[in-house]
C-alpha cells in the first residue's frame, strides 16, 4: 500500500494551484480500476491522513457542499503564503 501512496505524493507535482481533484486522479484509468475497493477506500485514507500531517504539500481536503460524504474524498491544492 505504501507503493500506492507514494504514486500519489509523487503525481501531486503535476495539479495545478488551486485545481480540485479525487485520489483516482493521481492514477491512470486502468491503474484505478484494477484496484480492488478496500484497496481504493485504504488509500484515499492513507492519502488524506498524509496530506494532514504534511501541510507542506499545500494540499486540503475540500469540505464544502451539499453532500459531505461526496466532498470528503475531494482534495484541493492551495497556496499557503
Amino acid at each position: 500500500m505504501n507503493e500506492l501512496l507514494d504514486k500519489c505524493i509523487k503525481e501531486t507535482k503535476y495539479i495545478h494551484e488551486g485545481e480540485i481533484f479525487m485520489v483516482k486522479d493521481l492514477f491512470k484509468g486502468y491503474e484505478w480500476n484494477r484496484l480492488s475497493l478496500g484497496e481504493k477506500r485504504n488509500i484515499i485514507f492513507l492519502f488524506r491522513n498524509y496530506i494532514y500531517i504534511n501541510s507542506c504539500l499545500n494540499i486540503i481536503n475540500v469540505d464544502e457542499g451539499a453532500n459531505k460524504k461526496k466532498e470528503k474524498l475531494k482534495f484541493k491544492k492551495v497556496n499557503f503564503r
